[in-house]
């Protein structure tokens, strides 16, 4: 998706469909560092040793972001979270969400 309105609009649609991330969560230990917004970010393991992630933010568009780290990262083991390498080329003509 090249559009970057498309990606805000996906973002928001990600959004929406996050469940509420439950109050007792929203502690300083799971706080997301760095970001401008309040986002919080929480990772267990399941009874089938796969993680699990859940997260919140008071901002829409990082709503959407945990969303999506949710969807992707979910129900991987352990050791494939660990193994995941996120890199991010920037220019001045690219756009990144």
């Amino acid at each position: 998706m090249s559009d970057p309105k498309e990606r805000y609009k996906l973002l928001l649609k990600y959004a929406r469909t996050l469940p509420a991330l439950d109050a007792s969560k929203k502690v300083s230990t799971n706080r997301v560092m760095g970001c401008t917004s309040e986002a919080w970010m929480t990772a267990s393991l399941d009874d089938s040793n796969r993680v699990q992630f859940s997260g919140d933010s008071d901002s829409e568009l990082t709503r959407g972001l945990c969303a999506l780290l949710m969807q992707l990262m979910s129900g991987l083991k352990p050791e494939e979270v660990l193994q995941v390498r996120v890199s991010l080329a920037r220019s001045p003509r690219q756009r990144f969400i």
